[in-house]
């Protein structure tokens, strides 16, 4: 026989191989099913300030950069991507997000530019000779 427990979210009565281990209960086993998590951890991840707080966190681990470093920059730029001039923001759904710019040889942080500009200088791989023949190329026609 199959032994069950109850899901404190949904109610339902599930075999005990549908919630995950937590050392931490009595039962070393989760009061929440796994579906019942997988949601509440959706839910977390949708809310505005969990992709803030995850994004600081990335900026910190990746770049070095603070909450308080971005917003100087961004201050120092007039919220203007640093190559084309165009209003940026680090919105999450805007089409126009602010990047942060480093170059991959050394790390070291740039600006913050606007999505399509940021991805132009990955494109070209940082590399001034072929964005000259670009250039070139333009001039041509």
């Amino acid at each position: 026989m199959v032994e069950l427990k109850l899901c404190s979210k949904c109610s339902q009565e599930l075999p005990l191989d549908k919630f995950n281990k937590d050392k931490s209960r009595f039962s070393g086993l989760s009061y929440l099913c796994r579906a019942c998590t997988s949601n509440k951890h959706i839910e977390y991840f949708k809310s505005r300030k969990a992709r803030e707080k995850h994004e600081a966190a990335r900026y910190k681990r990746d770049y070095g950069l603070s909450q308080e470093d971005i917003t100087r920059m961004m201050e120092s730029q007039n919220n203007s991507c640093k190559i084309c001039n165009c209003l940026i923001t680090f919105e999450i759904k805007n089409p126009n997000r602010a990047q942060v710019d480093h170059c991959h040889k050394t790390g070291k942080v740039r600006g913050i530019l606007c999505r399509k500009c940021n991805l132009s200088l990955g494109t070209v791989k940082d590399s001034i000779p072929r964005l000259m023949k670009m250039i070139e190329y333009l001039n041509e026609y």
